[in-house]
């Protein structure tokens, strides 16, 4: 953003040619001397202002750490006050660092989605910082967040989509762009609003930061990624930093026709791509820890995704190298959800009139368990119990609850929910073909004995007992 001026003398020396001697001309000599010192004055100052050296910048950053820390303003500006991240980067691609600081609160004391403040400041050529004009961002009840899963979605060289969240968890899409010693904010028309992939040319990964010295900083302006808290080894940070690889210990379709025994985080970023569907271009990328078995050893979850799409890979650090023991999948069709404490729940459709309901949980080794799976017939299937009549069909559904994946409800181990049926004659062609019902109660208290069975009732996971509370009611039977 910095505007450099050449002077006069530089233009008229470049037109005449620097350095260019008339044979002969003792005066020429002179003045191509003199021409050719300040050429190189000029050039030389020029070339200090565009080669001010990255590490010199650092010193200045870390030395002006008063000017760009967290203060009080920071914190009142939003709501419910969580913390403050920092990232060293050159957004602009003006040769000088940026600093970006962004503090984050909540939307509202219901949501879980994060409200970000966000201040840029800049090293100048006076080996000084500054901040950056902040209006485009301080007239939205909103801001967007910059730093949010630690990337960057470029449009072109120093533009980029960012977006913000409000209470309602609706998405506004802007391009970031500078203009001098300003952010500038433009807000996607509603076109793009709808088409925000779009426009993304590339990701870059930006390395955020919390603790303030040389390392983080270095690190950061490096682009790697930073070691948090939740990783013990460093294992998983070198995973990040495509230094290790990690090696495939789970059945998936995504492997099956695969050669590879281990991957980088590029290598699965590129196998994830490949298995994605909606739309082209760029995918979003963002990590985070979870503690299966809830032993308080920390697992590495990876997602990629774009549009509806996403996957989520569950990588387990054993000391002697890290392994992919799970791989949940967001689609058009089925969502999947793998929470902080390893608990998995996922729902789906399996047709217009069928929803899939799927929870397990993922042990301390980070190996998956089924808990329960439901089948919600919303309408009944065409000849399911020999029935024929469309409209009987139509007007009744049913659920079918089981210890495996989707079971039928005639398979063994299948219990149908009593009460589904309005007319007894339909209940009973059901169990003349062979499925077995049951009431609220009853299959509440296969699941709890099913809960200690599988172990999940010993672990600190509440979201089981919510969730079986929520669907079966101890006032019926």
């Amino acid at each position: 953003m910095k505007t450099r001026f050449i002077t006069l003398l530089s233009v008229v020396l470049m037109l005449a040619g620097c350095g260019k001697i008339e044979e002969g001309n003792a005066n020429a000599l002179e003045s191509a001397s003199n021409a050719n010192a300040a050429c190189t004055e000029t050039s030389v100052e020029e070339t200090k202002a565009v080669t001010f050296a990255p590490e010199e910048q650092l010193a200045v950053i870390e030395n002006s750490f008063d000017i760009w820390k967290e203060n009080n303003d920071d914190i009142n500006a939003v709501k419910d006050y969580i913390e403050t991240k920092y990232a060293i980067a050159d957004m602009d691609k003006d040769g000088y660092l940026e600093v970006i600081k962004e503090t984050y609160g909540k939307v509202s004391s219901e949501k879980d989605e994060v409200s970000a403040f966000t201040t840029f400041y800049e090293v100048t050529e006076e080996h000084s910082i500054e901040q950056l004009n902040m209006d485009s961002f301080r007239k939205l009840k909103f801001e967007p967040a910059v730093l949010r899963n630690e990337m960057l979605d470029i449009i072109d060289d120093n533009t980029y989509r960012v977006y913000s969240v409000d209470e309602h968890d609706m998405h506004e899409y802007y391009r970031l762009s500078f203009d001098h010693n300003s952010v500038i904010l433009d807000k996607f028309n509603d076109e793009e609003q709808g088409d925000y992939y779009d426009v993304i040319s590339s990701n870059e990964m930006i390395s955020v930061f919390k603790e303030v010295n040389s390392e983080t900083l270095k690190t950061s302006y490096d682009k790697h990624y930073q070691r948090k808290k939740e990783d013990k080894t460093g294992n998983y940070t070198d995973f990040l930093n495509n230094e290790i690889k990690a090696k495939v210990d789970c059945d998936d379709y995504m492997f099956e026709s695969e050669e590879k025994e281990e991957y980088s985080l590029e290598e699965l970023k590129n196998l994830a791509a490949n298995n994605i569907y909606s739309g082209e271009g760029s995918y979003d990328f963002d990590y985070g820890y979870i503690d299966c078995g809830c032993d308080g050893e920390n697992e590495l979850v990876i997602n990629i995704g774009r549009g509806c799409e996403t996957y989520s890979f569950v990588l387990k650090d054993e000391g002697d190298g890290l392994f992919i023991r799970y791989i949940a999948e967001d689609a058009d069709k089925f969502w999947e959800d793998i929470l902080k404490d390893g608990y998995v729940c996922g729902f789906g459709k399996g047709g217009a009139s069928l929803a899939m309901y799927d929870y397990g949980f993922l042990d301390k080794d980070a190996r998956y368990h089924v808990f329960y799976t439901c089948l919600y017939y919303l309408a009944l299937d065409a000849g399911m119990a020999g029935i024929k009549d469309q409209e009987v069909l139509d007007d009744n559904q049913l659920l079918v609850y089981s210890f495996e994946r989707f079971k039928d409800g005639k398979e063994e181990g299948s219990m149908c929910l009593d009460g589904c049926f309005a007319d007894p004659e339909i209940k009973k062609a059901f169990i003349d073909d062979g499925y077995k019902f049951y009431s609220k109660k009853e299959i509440k208290e296969r699941l709890l004995k099913r809960a200690d069975e599988i172990g999940i009732s010993k672990l600190g996971i509440d979201e089981w007992r919510d969730d079986i509370n929520r669907e079966f009611d101890d006032d019926e039977n």
